[in-house]
Order: C-alpha cells, then structure tokens, then sequence
C-alpha cells in the first residue's frame, strides 16, 4: 500500500470515519477529485475495513456540462464494476425555496432544523484535521491553477499548503457565522 493510501487509512481510522465492516457509497461529481477517491477508497477497501457499496451522483442541472458529468460517472461505475445511484433536480427552480440556516416557524428547513449544528461540527472536524495537502471540490478552492503553474515551473510539492487550508476553513466559518448571525437577528431567508 502507498503512503497515500496509508495516511487515507490512518485518518479513516484515527477519526472513526467508517467503523469496521462498514458500508461506503461514494459520492462523485465527474471531476478528478472525486474520481480519486473513488479509486483509493477501493484499493482500500481490499483491507476489508469497509465496503464500497457504490457511486452516488446528483445531477444538480446547474451547468450545461451537467449532463455530461452524469454520463461520465455512470461510465464510471461500469468500468470499476460497481452500482451508482443517479438523482437529479432542477435545483435552481427550487432555490427560492431553500432556506440555509436558523430556520423559523413555517420555514421549509424545518425539516432539517439541526443544520446550523451540524454546520458547527463541520467546522469543529475540518479545524482538528492535520491536512497538508489541501484539495477541494473545485480548483478556486485551493489555488488549483497557481499551484499548478508552479508545479510546471519546478516548485517542489506547491500542494502540500496547512496555511492555505487553516485559512479556507476560517473564511468559510466565519461567512457561516455572519449568515447565521443576520439571519437569528433578521430572519432573513437569504
């Protein structure tokens, strides 16, 4: 097993992420992140600590490429030889609808009325990880494009960046926190 895999493993582990014997389903997008973890958590799971049950999709309808992605992961699942289950929605039509945090009486998100916790244990979890290497759902998280060209231009491991990571986190609590504070105070849906 590589290093990677090894420190994947060891963060499972240290943080009971899938307790033993446990069934995993992937959640894949179509990008090249979520494609590698696909891929290191079944390497992984020939350990026989968990399961990969399968790929999970959304297509959200959010990009025109939206379609292609969902195309691109159903192939996927065939070449690996594992099940995927494919949602979608018009989440755009719906948008009007949603309502993030603190939700009031009549809302909607009262249906999920622990959201601002479970926004809470998020930021709690992601604070303690010891993550050198940052990457994310989408490149502009992580300065994908810069530590790239700088990669090309002979950087030694431009990736491996705590601080980039400490400080994403913090804006992200912090844009949190002041959605939540206008909200508790306005009530304001947005």
């Amino acid at each position: 097993m590589n290093a990677l895999l090894q420190q994947i493993r060891r963060t499972i582990q240290r943080h009971g992420l899938c307790p033993p014997g446990s069934p995993v389903l992937v959640g894949v997008s179509g990008g090249s992140d979520s494609i590698a973890l696909t891929r290191a958590l079944l390497d992984l799971a020939h350990s026989g600590d968990f399961k990969v049950v399968g790929l999970a999709h959304f297509n959200h309808r959010l990009r025109p490429s939206a379609a292609r992605d969902e195309r691109f992961c159903r192939d996927v699942a065939v070449r690996l030889g594992v099940a995927i289950v494919v949602e979608e929605a018009d989440v755009a039509a719906h948008a009007p609808d949603l309502v993030v945090l603190s939700p009031g009486p009549g809302d909607p998100s009262r249906m999920y009325p622990q959201i601002a916790t479970d926004f809470e244990r998020t930021f709690k979890v992601l604070k303690s990880l010891p993550a050198d290497i940052f990457l994310g759902a989408h490149g502009g998280y992580f300065g994908m494009e810069a530590k790239y060209e700088r990669m090309k231009a002979g950087a030694a491991m431009p990736f491996v960046d705590p601080e980039g990571y400490k400080k994403y986190v913090d804006e992200r609590e912090k844009a949190f926190r002041n959605a939540l504070a206008r909200q508790q105070k306005t009530g304001d849906r947005q």
